[in-house]
């Protein structure tokens, strides 16, 4: 596919601090870089700041309306690629963006790292305290009795490609309600919400910001461990010692998560 006629925007967002932003190592000049953030002096070249006006919501939550809404934020671009913050731009992503969009699919991400089903991630996250036990189960009992199937497919979503596509939009509006609705894992939700509309995800294969580095490359949330979280943790985990999390989630058939 001829991409030479695509605007395409690549965008990070980045809310009270919470990661810094990193300097692309390969910059592309077909390719507008744009940053949203609250701390605009941290933005600098390549990067182009964008201010957040979202009131109402909460730091993640601004993150997650603008990862999820490039259509609005950016919509005079054909293509966007979004990037976490916590993720550095290594390698040529001209080259990477002409290889998705060889794919029929509108929207492409990389798979995660360690499991293949929405429901093995969501006992994790219970698990390791991302939410709480009892958002996380009646989210996963919805979808078990809206025959969601196991092992469906799990996306890590921290680096996504997406096409300025009526259905893709639908899926992204879609996407953010679901969030909005459930547990604060948007990766719990992206597979649900493409099944429900129809619209297939595209891999962009194994997590290359993890292992490979052709593209990406990782660097670590700083750690921040409040009282809250390790309530949460102790709370969720004695829940589950009682009840198993295949029961806590309407399913018949065991869960291999860790």
């Amino acid at each position: 596919m001829d991409i030479s006629s695509y605007k395409i925007a690549v965008y990070t967002c980045i809310t009270q601090g919470y990661d810094s932003l990193k300097i692309p190592l390969s910059v592309d000049k077909r390719l507008a870089y744009f940053c949203f953030t609250d701390t605009p002096d941290s933005v600098m070249s390549p990067w182009e700041y964008r201010p957040i006006d979202l009131k109402g919501l909460s730091p993640k939550d601004q993150n997650r309306y603008i990862k999820m809404h490039p259509h609005e934020f950016l919509p005079d671009y054909d293509v966007t690629v979004y990037v976490d913050g916590n993720i550095q731009i290594v390698g040529d992503l001209y080259v990477l963006i002409h290889t998705a969009l060889d794919s029929p699919e509108g929207i492409f991400t990389y798979k995660h790292m360690l499991r293949s089903c929405v429901f093995a991630e969501a006992a994790a996250c219970a698990h390791y305290s991302h939410d709480w036990l009892w958002t996380i189960a009646s989210q996963m009992r919805r979808y078990s009795m809206e025959g969601y199937p196991v092992d469906n497919g799990l996306f890590e979503a921290n680096v996504i490609i997406r096409k300025n596509t009526v259905n893709i939009c639908r899926l992204m509006d879609t996407w953010w309600c679901e969030y909005r609705s459930g547990a604060k894992r948007d990766q719990l939700s992206l597979p649900y919400v493409a099944w429900r509309l129809g619209i297939p995800l595209g891999a962009l294969g194994k997590s290359d910001p993890r292992f490979v580095h052709h593209y990406f490359r990782l660097v670590d949330h700083p750690t921040r461990r409040s009282l809250k979280l390790i309530i949460r943790k102790h709370i969720n985990r004695f829940i589950a010692s009682l009840v198993s999390y295949e029961k806590l989630f309407g399913l018949t058939v065991p869960l291999l998560w860790k």
